[in-house]
Formats: C-alpha cells, structure tokens, sequence
C-alpha cells in the first residue's frame, strides 16, 4: 500500500473501514501530500503485519480525525513508530 493515497491533493475525506490489510507489511507514505484530507476512517485496519509506515502522514497539514480501532506499531521499527504517532492527531474513536 506504499504511497497509495499519496499526492491526492484534492482528497478531503476518506472511508478506508472496509480494507483488508491483513497481508499489507509497507505502508510507507500512503497519505503523503494529501494536504487537504481532514478525516481519515482506518477503523478495521489490521497492521500486524505491517514494518514500516514511514512518513505515512506526511504533509497532512489539515488532518484533524483518524478513526481507528486497533493500530498495531508492534512490529514497526522504533523511529517509523514515533514518526506515525507524531502526525496522528486524535486515535482509536471507535
């Protein structure tokens, strides 16, 4: 899912609850630039898998709410981990 989402400059809000990310394991950068996205539903995201989501966040200047369940960093590298967490403004809503 690297880069999935990434540049989509006109993007605003996002309904991601029904994906299976089940076997994803990189999510680098899958927001990056989204500058105008200020509501994200991860809600049912399973990142247990997932080892990186470097700078997943990045340039999300206007996002206020990310809807999640169950984020797992377990498997992340320490630095990725502390990168994601410092761009997620409110978590785990549901």
């Amino acid at each position: 899912m690297e880069q999935m989402f990434s540049f989509c400059n006109k993007l605003k809000s996002l309904n991601l609850g029904s994906f299976d990310t089940s076997s994803v394991i990189n999510m680098d950068r899958m927001f990056s630039q989204c500058n105008l996205l200020e509501y994200l539903d991860i809600s049912n995201f399973n990142t247990s898998k997932v080892l990186t989501m470097n700078e997943m966040f990045y340039n999300c200047i206007l996002l206020i709410l990310i809807t999640s369940k169950s984020v797992r960093y377990d498997n992340m590298q320490p630095n990725d981990r502390r990168k994601v967490e410092k761009f997620v403004k409110i978590t785990r809503i549901r």
